[in-house]
């Protein structure tokens, strides 16, 4: 295969640059390219290390000057197109790609082992497998496998397993050379997640941040034999990795620990500087340093910001002495535009390209300052191949753009996987190579277009909106706002419907961007609104069940979060803030509850904060006592409600229980505990959090209120996982559980349905779910798809009790709320029957 293309935009910087700063820029470029240049460890056509040969995400195609170029003939004459070459099932995991010599080589898990697995670059044949240990299982959802990317050197692979087996193999056959456990031998610390650090190179020196307080952050080991050559630091740990950079003139070992940025001297770990970085929460456990100029670093290093530092040596710069002498580190500025993402940005011509959240921004290297932000291509990992911008999306979408501060500008795209992609691209001998985060491993080609792209129309055919739009569009730009105005006259309020089943979303307003989520759409997506061109008039349209009841929001200018203003159903959302509600002309509310008026705070709401041995920290715990509750010496069953908190605050929950309990709903004492963490209901966490529950909370309730061995448990999404599994797997202590669109994390879905068969005595069950659920494809949770599953298997054999309610619903507190009446009546009718 050939290389990518290697030609330039004609100017270095926007339209607005000077000739000052653009000579500026082109005098930065050429001293750090050649730099980075001399410092890669093999061919510009290799990608042999994480982050590939210059520690930078990026790589220069061309060889020897000369500019790439296609098979089928120079690209720069016309459109770009992406073909998939080859694609093969390697295995799950996180592991980068690296690529030398015409091998491929990863990590993966597969059949319960995880593997280092090495296949030939041209035509994807597993070449050979060396296994590390069993699978290192996935957390909170994760898929299983390795995490950490191997490295290619003078024909040898260096790979670090999740449980801390670093092993020497020989690149054509896989044979060990060496290998030692680092937890054993070095004390090294295994974060959570596994050994994540991917070792590098310089010249005999294997450098791998192993982590410890012993003056072992971080081990030189000898290439050849394995042996210790050096160790420095005393630092925790967690997931960042080592680069080689010449800062400042001098070659240095540079890396971040969980409370700061070290530079040190490769030779024998000699520290040279340091600078405390102040990241905070889990960002800090990530931080790739990122050079950007001959002598500064960029880190992204907090949830809400990233910081550029300057590294600044002595004067001698070549005298031996000046080691650990003179250097010093500090911030040069610290950008905003820069965070919520794991993806580590790259450096063009005096330009960052990073993500920012879901959106790819190009920031000013000389400021921080945001020269422009773009909606597409979506969240995802992104490198530079010559002056192009190659990103692969988590969902699976591989995009290639000019790397240019004039904005965003798509050249080719191409849906390589369907499911989540969770590692950077690469590119090496002429071709992408990208893979997925549960199996495949895939090669793609830059080739010519052949088709041109088609016109995509986000209005029906053959409906009077879609006469609007055209009409719209035809119209000379001065009339546009009348028309605009006389059709909004006819139409008060949003989103219109058009005969029973077509909903059109608009918005008329100043913006420069806007985007609706809710129950339409996947998740984790933002769908872009289209705008006539012209006008601030935006519109997406669908076909919904002519039964259907949804929730929506607007995204206004990629931040602010926004009800629609002209549609005046609106709703809470379970943690914060408003949705707004689409009903469609045949969505008929549910038979109302037989509740009376609640004039008066018949119940009794006490707080009080619980500490649990079985769990790490204290929670607020409220509780609504019923009516009559102090007059008497009756005893209740309870419901424990998951998200217990949040519906107290969000929905008023306690008034809504009053006055159910004034019309037929039998009292009971509801517990609203707070939610602690998101992992304890449907996560890693949940075993504890049955614990918690059974040997901590259930008796201290019982032991403060009159109480009667007769409980429920009642949840949404991963609250109604929760809910189940704590009723699954103790049923001596929970008679019963609602679950309102349950949400299955990772393998939770196995495990469920495996209780589900052999749980005795069964709990009576409320299951509720919608068919516009929540749904995150690309990690295969579907919310609809689960309930079905499990209402199937818990429909089979004998049953205590079960009522399963599919609606044309999706998901959120003004969708589960007449539910979770629904259900409370179901549940507790068992009790009054006793």
């Amino acid at each position: 295969m050939s290389p990518i293309l290697a030609r330039g935009h004609g100017r270095i910087g926007g339209a607005e640059v000077g000739s000052r700063r653009a000579r500026r820029l082109a005098l930065w470029t050429l001293a750090f390219l050649l730099g980075a240049a001399a410092d890669a460890p093999l061919g510009a056509q290799d990608w042999p290390a994480w982050r590939g040969p210059a520690s930078n995400g990026s790589v220069q195609s061309a060889r020897d000057g000369q500019p790439g170029r296609y098979a089928a003939g120079d690209p720069s004459q016309g459109r770009l197109a992406l073909r998939v070459a080859w694609k093969r099932e390697v295995g799950s995991g996180y592991s980068g790609l690296v690529a030398a010599q015409g091998r491929l080589v990863t990590m993966a898990s597969q059949a319960g082992t995880d593997y280092v697995v090495c296949l030939d670059a041209d035509s994807g044949q597993v070449q050979w497998r060396y296994p590390l240990g069993p699978a290192f299982p996935g957390v909170d959802g994760a898929q299983d496998g390795p995490t950490s990317t191997p490295l290619i050197d003078e024909g040898r692979v260096y790979a670090l397993a999740p449980r801390g087996l670093l092993a020497a193999l020989d690149l054509e056959t896989g044979e060990e050379i060496w290998s030692q456990l680092l937890v054993r031998a070095h004390n090294a610390v295994r974060p959570k997640w596994g050994f994540t650090t991917s070792p590098i190179a310089q010249g005999q020196r294997l450098i791998v941040l192993t982590g410890g307080r012993e003056n072992n952050a971080i081990t030189a080991f000898d290439k050849r034999g394995g042996g210790v050559l050096w160790t420095s630091g005393n630092d925790v740990i967690d997931y960042q990795s080592p680069v080689a950079l010449k800062l400042s003139g001098r070659r240095q070992i540079v890396y971040a620990s969980n409370s700061a940025v070290y530079g040190l001297d490769p030779v024998d770990g000699s520290q040279l500087w340091s600078f405390v970085h102040q990241g905070a929460q889990f960002y800090r456990r990530i931080i790739n340093p990122l050079q950007v100029g001959p002598d500064t670093i960029l880190i992204k290093h907090q949830r809400q910001a990233s910081m550029l530092l300057r590294v600044t040596g002595p004067d001698d710069r070549e005298s031996p002495s000046s080691a650990g002498t003179g250097w010093t580190a500090e911030k040069v500025w610290e950008t905003p535009h820069l965070k919520l993402n794991y993806n580590i940005p790259v450096v063009h011509e005096g330009y960052v390209f990073g993500h920012n959240g879901r959106f790819l921004n190009c920031i000013d290297v000389e400021d921080g300052s945001r020269v422009w932000r773009s909606r597409p291509p979506g969240d995802g990992f992104l490198i530079l191949v010559d002056d192009h911008l190659a990103v692969l999306t988590k969902a699976g979408s591989l995009h290639l753009a000019a790397a240019t501060s004039e904005g965003y500008r798509e050249e080719a795209s191409l849906q390589v996987f369907d499911l989540l992609s969770w590692t950077p691209p690469i590119y090496a001998q002429g071709r992408f190579f990208a893979r997925d985060s549960f199996s495949q491993v895939a090669a793609v080609e830059v080739v010519p277009a052949s088709e041109p792209p088609a016109m995509a129309s986000d209005a029906p055919s053959q409906s009077r909106f879609a006469e609007f739009i055209e009409g719209l569009e035809k119209a000379a730009p001065e009339r546009r706002s009348e028309l605009i105005e006389d059709f909004l006259d006819r139409h008060p309020t949003s989103p219109v419907l058009e005969g029973k089943e077509r909903a059109h979303f608009i918005y008329y307003g100043p913006a420069q961007d806007l985007a609706l989520q809710g129950d339409m759409v996947d998740a984790v997506e933002q769908l872009s609104m289209r705008r006539v061109p012209g006008t601030d008039f935006f519109y997406v349209s669908f076909e919904f069940d002519p039964a259907a009841r949804l929730t929506y929001q607007f995204i206004k200018d990629f931040d602010e979060t926004l009800v629609d203003p002209r549609n005046p159903l609106k709703g809470p959302s379970l943690f914060g803030g408003e949705v707004s509600i689409v009903e469609m002309p045949d969505y008929r509310p549910p038979e109302s509850s037989d509740d009376g008026a609640a004039d008066t705070p018949w119940g009794r709401l006490e707080s009080w904060d619980y500490s649990s041995p079985f769990w790490r920290t204290s929670r607020k715990v409220s509780v609504l006592l019923p009516p009559g509750y102090e007059d008497g010496n009756q005893r209740y069953p309870v419901v424990f409600f998951h998200y217990g908190q949040a519906l107290l605050q969000q929905v008023a929950l306690q008034e809504r229980l009053e006055a159910l309990w004034a019309g037929t709903l039998p009292p009971f004492i509801a517990v609203f505990a707070q939610a602690i963490s998101p992992r304890e209901y449907a996560r890693s966490e949940r075993d504890e959090y049955v614990r918690m529950m059974a040997e901590g909370l259930v008796p201290e309730i019982d032991s403060r209120y009159r109480t009667r061995p007769w409980r429920a448990l009642a949840g949404m999404l991963e609250g109604a996982y929760g809910a189940l599994y704590t009723a699954f797997q103790r049923p001596d202590l929970f008679n019963a559980a609602a679950a309102l669109s349950p949400r299955a994390i990772g393998d939770g879905d196995q495990q469920l349905l495996q209780l589900a068969d052999s749980v005795q005595p069964r709990p009576r069950l409320y299951l509720s779910w919608g068919t516009y659920d929540f749904r995150y494809s690309s990690r295969q949770e579907d919310v609809a798809a689960f309930s079905r599953r499990l209402a199937s298997r818990l429909r089979q054999g004998s049953s205590h009790g079960l009522k399963e309610v599919e609606r044309p619903e999706g998901s959120g507190l003004p969708i589960w709320l007449p539910r979770l009446e629904e259900a409370l009546f179901f549940l507790l009718a068992e009790d009054r029957e006793q």
